[in-house]
């Protein structure tokens, strides 16, 4: 290759597909299962009539899919930053297709678990961490369910608002306010106006995002500092302890704080 890290599409499961005379990935022995096990657990077969050469169903059994398989990466677990946000997003997006589906309980362990069970032989540290895999995916959906819940209602208003005013972006405010107010991450927000036919004001949910976190900062710091000159005054008194006050203050500055650390940007919903 003249470059590196080129994507020639060739992995083993588009070469298992290929050897299997199939024109998607999904339809391979790799990844049914895994499609009869979300039929099953939805009471609904996935496998939508074509329109325009794709099914209509196509799309929430491919995310289901990617959102189990995703689990045979033993060694990745859902989290804030890296890989780990990589995976927590793909889990989300296959609890989203999931409800979508009308699945209303937590489904993904179980299907994490059919993973487990298809992949352990060769992946023996899946069977390993199976309580662990299935612990951590169905706590995932549990808490990432309640998010959903809350902001769907609130964005179908926000939503409804903008169809009354025939425009078709949703403005960055409202956006933050979601994401603020009731943990609803942008990335999906964005992915579900989409589908209905609306745009995310990105710029300006990211300047009112900046905005917030400067607040943050500036009360985090005025915070520590207060704490910082009582402190003098009981420990050096007099004119010691306002040198102390003067120091402490300005090294307080440099320093996070307990508000700025738990501000809702500074943690994952």
């Amino acid at each position: 290759m003249p470059a590196p890290c080129i994507d020639t599409a060739r992995g083993s499961s588009a070469v298992t597909s290929a050897l299997q005379g199939h024109t998607s990935n999904y339809d391979s022995d790799v990844f049914r299962p895994l499609i009869a096990k979300a039929e099953a657990i939805s009471g609904k077969a996935l496998r939508g009539k074509l329109v325009g050469g794709r099914r209509l169903d196509a799309g929430h059994r491919d995310h289901a899919a990617r959102g189990c398989v995703s689990h045979r990466r033993a060694a990745s677990l859902p989290d804030r930053t890296g890989a780990e946000y990589v995976l927590r997003r793909v889990m989300r997006r296959a609890v989203r297709h999931g409800h979508r589906l009308g699945i209303e309980r937590p489904f993904l362990h179980e299907v994490a678990l059919e993973v487990v069970g298809l992949m352990g032989e060769h992946y023996g540290e899946l069977r390993e961490r199976r309580e662990l895999i299935a612990s951590v995916t169905e706590q995932e959906e549990v808490r990432f369910r309640q998010t959903l819940e809350r902001g769907l209602g609130i964005l179908e208003e926000e939503l409804d608002s903008l169809r009354s005013e025939n425009t078709t972006r949703l403005s960055g405010d409202a956006a933050f306010k979601l994401y603020d107010t009731y943990g609803f991450p942008v990335d999906l927000l964005e992915v579900i106006c989409d589908e209905k036919g609306f745009a995310v004001d990105r710029e300006g949910y990211d300047g009112a995002l900046a905005e917030a976190k400067a607040r943050s900062e500036f009360v985090g710091q005025s915070a520590a500092v207060e704490q910082v000159y009582p402190r003098g005054a009981r420990e050096g008194g007099g004119r010691r302890g306002a040198v102390f006050s003067a120091t402490s203050a300005r090294r307080a500055r440099g320093r996070s704080s307990p508000s700025s650390r738990t501000a809702p940007w500074c943690r994952e919903p």
